[in-house]
Parts: C-alpha cells; sequence; structure tokens
C-alpha cells in the first residue's frame, strides 16, 4: 500500500488520482482540528513548535504523494511523468488538471506498465480477472448486454430535408 502512495512506478486511473490524497489530507485536517481543540486557536504563540514542525512535513508527504501519483497518472496516459513539470507553468496547471483528472488511460499495456485495476495490491488485479473470466463461463462467453434482452427491430430510415435548418444542422 505504502508504494501506492510513494512509488513513481506503474500506473493509476482518474478515480485512484482524484481519491489518493483524501487519506493524508484528512489527517492533516484532523490534526489541525485537534491543534485548535487543544489550544484554543491556531496562533503561533498558542501551539508548540513542535506542531507546526509535524504540521509542516505533514504537508510535504501529502505533496509529495500527489508528485507520486500525477507521474503514476501520466504513464496511464502513457507520457512521461515530466509533464508535471507542467504545473509549474502559469495557467498551464489548469489543462494538467483536466488531463489528468478526466481523460481516459490508455487500454491494456503501455510503454509503463499494465493498467492496474486495483490500487497496486499484488494479487488484486489477478482476483478481478478471475472473478470476469467466471462470470464469462457462466454466461456462456457472452458479455452481459442490454441489447440481449430485446429484439430489435427495424425502424424506417428518417426523412431529411433538402436544405439546412436551425443553426446549420440538416433536419428530419
Amino acid at each position: 500500500m505504502l508504494s501506492f502512495f510513494f512509488s513513481l512506478d506503474g500506473r493509476i486511473g482518474r478515480l485512484q488520482w482524484w481519491l489518493g490524497p483524501l487519506v493524508p489530507v484528512a489527517i492533516i485536517v484532523a490534526l489541525i482540528f485537534f491543534l485548535h481543540n487543544r489550544y484554543g486557536s491556531l496562533d503561533e504563540e498558542a501551539i508548540p513548535p513542535v506542531a507546526h514542525i509535524v504540521l509542516n512535513v505533514l504537508g510535504l508527504v501529502v505533496v509529495w504523494i500527489q508528485f507520486c501519483l500525477t507521474v503514476k497518472r501520466y504513464h496511464d496516459l502513457n507520457k512521461s511523468g515530466l509533464w508535471i513539470l507542467m504545473a509549474l507553468i502559469p495557467l498551464l496547471w489548469i489543462w494538467m488538471l483536466i488531463e489528468c483528472g478526466f481523460f481516459s488511460g490508455t487500454l491494456g499495456p503501455n510503454d509503463y506498465g499494465d493498467r492496474s485495476l486495483g490500487l497496486g495490491q499484488p494479487g488484486l488485479d489477478e482476483e478481478i480477472e478471475a472473478l470476469r473470466r467466471q462470470r464469462r463461463r457462466e454466461m456462456g462467453g457472452v458479455r452481459p448486454s442490454v441489447t440481449n434482452d430485446f429484439q430489435a427491430v427495424p425502424q424506417p430510415a428518417p426523412k431529411r430535408s433538402k436544405g439546412k435548418t436551425g443553426f446549420g444542422r440538416l433536419g428530419t
């Protein structure tokens, strides 16, 4: 599990990229609430210096975790992890957020390895594939589909008008 957060190797999907930093950030938020409740405020004079050091170290850990997760996300997009440097250029970090957060990764293996279905846990991907194979065998090799449940009735082709209708589209 630690390799998921701290390793630069492998690939992760969009959901893992979005949810990965939540646990470390939740720990920092819980620590801040604890310090606020214990000392009454978050002023430098009220909180011991050790607490500030711990918060700064935890902040650096969260930055490293996000760095590793973003590099793995770029690996899933079949790009070098150096693309993360784009975040240093003003306003290009928005494109990095869109690309990592919303674009689907490469299907199947790419230059950076196989696609991970689990959280990088050994054996989890194999278990998921075994369950998929078992399900296909039970269904007789047919993948489940909505179209298998009803009989398709051929429909006549719609009649189109000769010219353009509103907004440059052909009418029906």
